[in-house]
């Protein structure tokens, strides 16, 4: 007599601490959000934001994609689409409506970054620049 016993192991459960991760929970709307609580101890004078995104929203509805708050100003840094293309926000200033390929239900890599020196910006998805300039929010 032969006996065969069969193992099934199942995908280990999702990390829920991990700090660098924001899954935003469904269904996605406006008073559905994902928070990451943390704080920096001074002002940021350069960043570089990335993020992994997958969506197949109409690209004529305006949705925030991050928007990063302090206490002087709920969006002292936003990444959004505006319905005509993609702006980023930061301080008092904005740069140009980009227009993003990014609405076809595929997994895209969007990244932003900044620099108060100059206000030099640049924007990338999935790893080709698609636009830049200088002057957004100097100093």
């Amino acid at each position: 007599t032969t006996t065969t016993q069969t193992t099934t192991t199942a995908a280990p459960p999702p990390v829920l601490d991990d700090p660098q991760k924001i899954t935003v929970p469904n269904p996605r709307n406006t008073d559905n959000y994902a928070r990451l609580g943390t704080t920096l101890n001074q002002d940021l004078s350069a960043f570089t934001l990335c993020l992994h995104m997958r969506t197949g929203m109409d690209p004529s509805l305006s949705a925030s994609l991050i928007s990063y708050a302090t206490v002087h100003s709920h969006n002292e840094l936003v990444l959004f689409n505006n319905g005509a293309g993609f702006v980023l926000y930061v301080g008092m200033g904005f740069g140009p409506s980009v227009n993003f390929p990014v609405w076809d239900g595929m997994w895209h890599d969007i990244c932003a970054t900044w620099r108060n020196s100059d206000g030099g910006w640049e924007l990338y998805v999935d790893g080709a620049l698609t636009n830049f300039d200088s002057g957004l929010s100097v100093g």
